[in-house]
C-alpha cells in the first residue's frame, strides 16, 4: 500500500513538474513571438511616397526607426519630412518638417515632438516652431496645443495652439495671439 502511494505520489510530482515546464516554455515562446514578430527597427531610413501618377509627393528621412506591431506605430528619431510641390514641373519642396521624435500611426497621423520646425518654401508662412505638432498625412491638416511661433513674410506671430492646412497654406493661432508686422519696403 505504501509502495502504491509512493508510486502515485511520484507520478503526481512528475505530472506537476512537466505541466509547470510546459507552461514556462509556452510563456517564453509567446514572449519571443511578441518581441520579434511585432517589432522591427532600421537605421538611416529614406521613405518616398508617390502619387498615383508616379510623382514624388513626400520624402521622410530618419536616423532610426522602430515599428511596434502591438500598437501599430512607427517611431522615428530625428525625422525630416519633405512635402513636394505637385504642381511644379521640377522637383521643388513645398514644406519641410523636422523634430527630435516622430510617431506615425496606421491612419496616417504623424505626431512630431520636441523642437518641431516647419519651413514653407512657396508660401507667406516661412517658418513655424513649436514643441509638438500633429500632422495628418492624408489631408495635410496640422494642429498643436503648445506655444507656437509663426514667421512669415514681414510678420512674426506667437500664441498658444495652432491649426491649419499645408495645402491651403493657412495657419491660425488659437489663443493669446500676439504679432509684430513690418511694412514691405520695395
Amino acid at each position: 500500500m505504501i509502495k502504491k502511494f509512493c508510486l502515485y505520489f511520484f507520478y503526481l510530482v512528475i505530472f506537476i513538474f512537466l505541466g509547470y515546464w510546459a507552461i514556462q516554455i509556452s510563456l517564453i515562446n509567446e514572449s519571443i513571438k511578441k518581441e520579434y514578430s511585432s517589432k522591427a527597427s532600421a537605421s538611416n531610413i529614406v521613405l518616398n511616397e508617390y502619387t498615383k501618377n508616379g510623382k514624388l509627393s513626400k520624402t521622410l528621412v530618419a536616423d532610426h526607426v522602430t515599428y511596434n506591431g502591438e500598437n501599430k506605430k512607427s517611431f522615428y528619431y530625428d525625422p525630416k519630412l519633405s512635402v513636394w510641390n505637385l504642381n511644379s514641373k521640377e522637383l521643388q519642396k513645398e514644406w519641410y518638417m523636422s523634430s527630435d521624435v516622430g510617431i506615425l500611426d496606421n491612419d496616417g497621423l504623424l505626431l512630431l515632438r520636441k523642437n518641431v520646425v516647419l519651413l514653407g518654401y512657396d508660401s507667406q508662412l516661412k517658418k513655424i516652431t513649436t514643441n509638438s505638432l500633429q500632422y495628418n498625412t492624408k489631408n495635410s491638416n496640422f494642429y498643436s496645443s503648445d506655444f507656437v511661433k509663426i514667421y512669415g513674410q514681414n510678420f512674426i506671430n506667437s500664441g498658444t495652439g495652432v491649426k491649419g492646412n499645408f495645402n491651403n497654406k493657412t495657419a491660425t493661432i488659437l489663443e493669446d495671439a500676439k504679432g509684430t508686422y513690418e511694412q514691405n519696403i520695395n
